[in-house]
């Protein structure tokens, strides 16, 4: 996980959820807008973005190729949760772990946040999101300048979450 310099996440500024508090957290790289239902404890989503960040980046030292990999590698039976739920994701897109860090980040600490009382939660993280809702969202999905696709919206309806996108 190396650092790169900031690049201000524009299209989170099209982002029309008026009945949700949003908060902006970053640890390293770790970036995320996190849209919930009532006011976000940032020090308990800070702790639990490091305890996360924490777990992969020990992994790393124990087996390189996890980070470095483009393709799906086995991980120790003994390996910590989100090390797994990123190992399987890989093997799903027929990708390296890595591609998955940034969804499995969001889907932790969403999960967190729902254990913790939080009833609607949206968390996304270099275009990765997870959300969970008690009413239906529309999410955008920006596919970059003058694309065609850029109109692309989901409509997601709460029995449908959580959901990863």
């Amino acid at each position: 996980m190396k650092t790169h310099k900031y690049q201000k996440r524009f299209y989170r500024d099209w982002v029309k959820a008026k009945d949700l508090h949003k908060t902006h957290i970053v640890v390293k790289e770790t970036d995320l807008q996190i849209l919930t239902d009532r006011c976000v404890d940032e020090g308990f989503v800070r702790s639990r973005v490091e305890k996360y960040r924490l777990d992969i980046e020990n992994y790393i030292t124990k087996d390189r190729r996890f980070l470095t990999s483009l393709k799906p590698i086995p991980v120790e039976l003994n390996a910590k949760p989100i090390v797994k739920e990123m190992a399987r994701a890989a093997e799903k897109a027929d990708v390296g772990p890595m591609a998955a860090v940034a969804g499995a980040v969001a889907q932790f600490v969403g999960k967190d946040l729902l254990k913790k009382g939080y009833n609607e939660v949206i968390i996304e993280n270099g275009g990765d999101i997870f959300l969970k809702m008690r009413k239906a969202r529309t999410i955008g999905i920006y596919c970059g300048k003058d694309k065609p696709w850029n109109n692309l919206r989901l409509r997601i309806k709460p029995k449908e979450t959580p959901l990863g996108i």
